[in-house]
């Protein structure tokens, strides 16, 4: 708390970060209070995510249910058109198809594979800055010893 004229009493209180904190007053202080900021930023993206996601995988299920009933049917009419039209039996033309959808779905999960974009940007940061104010304090430490 402050004093009312704006100075603290205490002459060897520390000094207030920006946010009006007091800044810890010895190392594991500080890494207690990092690391419970760095779990909260993660509880608040992995919450933004969660339910951001939660909608997106609704409406991505649904499309995809609708989708694969429209190609069956679709590929079912196909099947039997050229079927009629070539006079080859259905089955060998529905195992081509299955065949060729089954190469599709190859290259699909290998193009999958290589799109994962990164999860949670703003954690990943602030950790790398985390380790390193943790390198440049145990330098300082082994250097004043």
């Amino acid at each position: 708390m402050k004093h009312l004229s704006g100075t603290d009493p205490r002459p060897d209180a520390p000094e207030n970060s920006p946010d009006g904190i007091p800044f810890p007053t010895d190392w594991k202080t500080a890494i207690l209070s990092l690391v419970a900021a760095r779990l909260t930023i993660m509880k608040i993206e992995g919450k933004k995510a969660a339910e951001s996601g939660i909608k997106r995988v609704i409406f991505a299920a649904s499309a995809a249910i609708l989708i694969l009933l429209a190609w069956i049917l679709f590929v079912a009419g196909a099947v039997s058109a050229i079927a009629i039209k070539t006079h080859v039996d259905w089955c060998w033309i529905a195992l081509a198809a299955g065949g060729i959808h089954l190469i599709i779905a190859f290259i699909f999960l290998a193009c999958a594979k290589k799109a994962g974009g990164e999860a949670f940007p703003i954690t990943r940061a602030e950790l790398k800055k985390d380790r390193e104010w943790i390198a440049k304090c145990q330098n300082n430490k082994t250097s004043s010893n």
